[in-house]
This record gives C-alpha cells, structure tokens and sequence, in this order.
C-alpha cells in the first residue's frame, strides 16, 4: 500500500491512497485550494 502527499505550504499536507486522488490533490492546492 502507497501513500501520497502534498505539502499545503502552511505547514499541514494532505495524504492521499492513490495517485488519482493525489492528482486532484495536487492541482487543487496549485491552484491556491484549501
């Protein structure tokens, strides 16, 4: 089993289970999401 993550750059990250979720993840917090 994997884990993904994405720094939110306030200090906190989000984790995902797969790479589809990290995918969303990503692009949402590239594009300012909280």
């Amino acid at each position: 089993e994997s884990l993904y993550y994405v720094s939110r750059g306030d200090g906190s990250s989000h984790f995902s289970r797969n790479i589809d979720e990290h995918n969303r993840a990503v692009s949402k917090y590239q594009r300012g999401g909280r």
